[in-house]
């Protein structure tokens, strides 16, 4: 396989260093920049590395090691006012279009000078003064906004163009075909290049696209295409030069595909379990940055000691930059929800409320209040957490009844599999890759690719075939590899997925699990920490399972997996590496039915309801309680938000006339607002204080660690209301 990929690219690289078809040099000036600059980021990512393996920067690291020649390539020849919009992976070219590496250092790092003043970190680097209109973390969520960008440039009658640059796998998004299909049919100028480095994550571009040839995939749609080897940075500035040309001057757009290779794995984190050793060795051999460097010194046009001078200037600019980082300060607290809205006189109203405060204040107010009381007070508890290491990853050493949850739901997965035959698995990277967590370890050697199938990076796609498969009597089991991409679902899961009996009568069934991940706390900013269980917990005809533990997780999937109704299944980020005991039944088969709470803590002061992650926070206030304040509170875990076991609630509210409700999740119409309204209207005459509501931040999740830790509620936010609730009175 390596081998066949390695051909396919067909770089020319000979001996000398000239290639076998070598272009034309440019002037001296010009072959000096191309190095330099793509010697710049090779530097700057393997320093990026670095300080991530030391945790200055933080969530998903995308390395571009080898595809410098692309990003150069291209960038080089655009114009100061021309666009360039890209994916999750673009530090590179953030700095290729003149963004100092200073800015983006402190960016990574989540610093207050970082060019996004660390509210975007690694994925979502943005530069408007040079034009560098961001990087997405939504696979395929740029391209639109390319159209659109391009449509301004029309619109305005400018002769400037967008470049859009994304990876092999967003071909296969909806967004690819759509956004070809309008590009096409209002002529706009704009160039897609793909970033074709042979695998989506750690899926092999042959087991995610039945055409291969990317450059043809927009054929149909009116957007003509063509293949240029990525690893040749003249090859690239020559093919965009020209693409360029015509988007500017014929008004058409193009599409190139540019065959390139990362030599880090996908992100930081990635065991690259999915290529051998020897493949990425003999990618090594066209090195961009060597090859280009051999050139121009067999040609002359720079000596051996401009080259180590060169490496010198180089690697003190990047230190100075790690140095910049490192200064900067974080940003302050009171700054959480600068910029969520445009605040100005034309409409008056509530833009955001922080429901964890003490007093209700108008959004435009946040700033000033969260700058002192009781509120900065709380803010500076949360940011406290930033220090500490989250709970991600794996445990080694477990046995049969004490296994972290990664674990307890791959064991849940296998022995449905094994029970029954119509039971199978199926999503983005579940089978070689073993899933972006791990959960579905094992399984592919174990059953096979026709019962364990990779996907393309198709989301709405891949949740409508487990929906017409379920129709037709299979059980599948879809993992979206986290909560966000279900976004891109919801299309199917709404309107199809939960629809689908009711609307033909109950003449068919769906027994459908989809699985997702979900929840902050690492460093993955506003694209990859949503916690959405309240906007599924409104879709009638859909169950929805929220465990917290290892058992509960194994419980109800299996239970999940046997129903025969549609199940999404939500699995904070952070259980995956708890541990606890999953309990081995008398049959072998646990099982936890839906609709079904558990009270892990009895009290008789408070009752505390508490969702996914929160369950463990609220039972730490719950012995904060204990110990400080005398006052013994009752946890519920619901276990399942539809069906909701809301008599086991309602009894416990009845005992302790009080009661505080906990989630990660946005204030607004959430879970916990739906639970208020619940027991305000079957149980208000047991109340004798106000229920009390503790949510995150009302705003997209920031990067910065105190600032995503300030943003999520800890256990002193749940003391605090537990507290108010317990001085307060109706």
């Amino acid at each position: 396989m390596a081998e066949e990929r390695t051909k396919t690219a067909e770089p020319h690289v000979a001996s000398d260093g000239k290639g076998a078809a070598a272009h034309p040099l440019p002037d001296q000036a010009t072959c000096r920049e191309l190095l330099e600059t793509m010697a710049l980021i090779r530097r700057f990512e393997e320093e990026a590395g670095r300080q991530y393996q030391q945790a200055k920067a933080g969530g998903f690291l995308h390395l571009a090691i080898g595809e410098e020649a692309t990003i150069v390539g291209t960038t080089s020849v655009m114009r100061p006012d021309d666009d360039l919009i890209g994916t999750y992976r673009t530090h590179g070219h953030a700095i290729a279009r003149g963004t100092d590496p200073k800015r983006v250092m402190a960016e990574l790092f989540g610093r207050e000078d970082g060019c996004s003043r660390g509210r975007g970190g690694s994925m979502h680097i943005f530069d408007l003064e040079r034009r560098f209109m961001g990087g997405y973390g939504i696979v395929g969520g740029n391209l639109p906004l390319a159209a659109g960008l391009a449509l301004a440039c029309d619109y305005k009658g400018s002769d400037s163009v967008t470049v859009c640059m994304f990876g092999d796998g967003a071909a296969n998004t909806g967004n690819f075909g759509e956004t070809m299909n309008i590009a096409a049919l209002w002529k706009l100028p704009v160039v897609f290049l793909v970033e074709n480095n042979l695998y989506g994550m750690g899926t092999a571009i042959e087991r995610h696209s039945a055409v291969t040839d990317l450059s043809r995939r927009a054929d149909g749609l009116g957007v003509p295409g063509v293949r240029v080897d990525g690893m040749d940075v003249l090859a690239v500035r020559e093919t965009v030069a020209e693409h360029i040309r015509i988007a500017r001057e014929d008004r058409q757009p193009t599409l190139v595909e540019a065959f390139t290779y990362r030599y880090r794995g996908h992100s930081a984190a990635d065991p690259e379990v999915y290529r051998s050793k020897e493949e990425v060795e003999e990618w090594r051999q066209k090195d961009p940055v060597k090859v280009f460097r051999d050139r121009l010194l067999a040609d002359g046009v720079i000596s051996e000691s401009e080259v180590e001078e060169l490496r010198e200037r180089l690697e003190r600019r990047v230190m100075e930059a790690v140095e910049f980082a490192d200064s900067s300060p974080e940003p302050p607290l009171e700054s959480l929800y600068d910029h969520l809205y445009v605040v100005g006189d034309q409409v008056r109203g509530w833009y955001a409320v922080d429901e964890r405060t003490p007093e209700p204040h108008r959004g435009e107010e946040e700033r000033e209040v969260g700058a002192g009381g009781e509120a900065r007070k709380l803010a500076e508890a949360g940011a406290a957490y930033a220090g500490q290491e989250s709970p991600r990853g794996r445990s080694p050493g477990q046995t049969m009844d004490d296994r972290d949850a990664s674990d307890a739901l791959n064991q849940a997965l296998a022995e449905e599999m094994r029970r029954d035959e119509s039971v199978f698995v199926m999503g983005e990277d579940v089978g070689v890759f073993q899933g972006a967590f791990k959960v579905t370890e094992g399984l592919l050697d174990e059953f096979g690719e026709k019962r364990v199938r990779d996907t393309p990076i198709s989301e709405n796609t891949i949740v409508g075939t487990g929906v017409g498969a379920a129709m037709a009597g299979l059980r599948p089991v879809v993992e979206l590899m986290t909560v966000n991409f279900a976004l891109l679902a919801m299309d199917q899961i709404v309107n199809h997925m939960a629809a689908i009996p009711y609307m033909f009568n109950g003449q068919v069934r769906v027994p459908v699990v989809v699985r997702m991940p979900g929840g902050g706390g690492h460093q993955l900013g506003p694209t990859h920490s949503h916690s959405l269980e309240a906007m599924f917990q409104q879709i009638p005809g859909l169950l929805v399972a929220s465990p917290s533990t290892p058992a509960d997780g194994k419980g109800l999937l299996k239970a999940a997996i046997r129903d025969d109704n549609p199940v999404i299944f939500i699995e904070h980020e952070t259980l995956y590496g708890v541990r606890g005991e999953v309990p081995e039944t008398d049959d072998g088969d646990l099982m936890i039915n839906f609709g079904e709470a558990a009270v892990l803590r009895e009290g008789g002061d408070v009752t505390i309801v508490a969702v996914l992650r929160m369950v463990d926070v609220a039972g730490k206030a719950a012995k904060t309680l204990a110990n400080e304040h005398g006052a013994e509170a009752e946890v519920i875990d619901p276990r399942t938000l539809r069906p909701l076991d809301l008599d086991t609630i309602l009894d416990s509210v009845r005992k302790t006339n009080r009661c505080v409700i906990v989630e990660e999740g946005w204030p607004h119409g959430g879970v916990g607002a739906n639970i208020a309204a619940l027991i305000q209207e079957q149980a208000f005459d047991h109340l004798d204080a106000p229920i009390q509501r503790v949510t995150g931040a009302d705003v997209p999740m920031p990067y910065a660690r105190r600032l995503e830790q300030a943003a999520i509620p800890h256990p002193e936010h749940v003391v605090s209301a537990a507290l108010a609730t317990l001085e307060g009175t109706i």
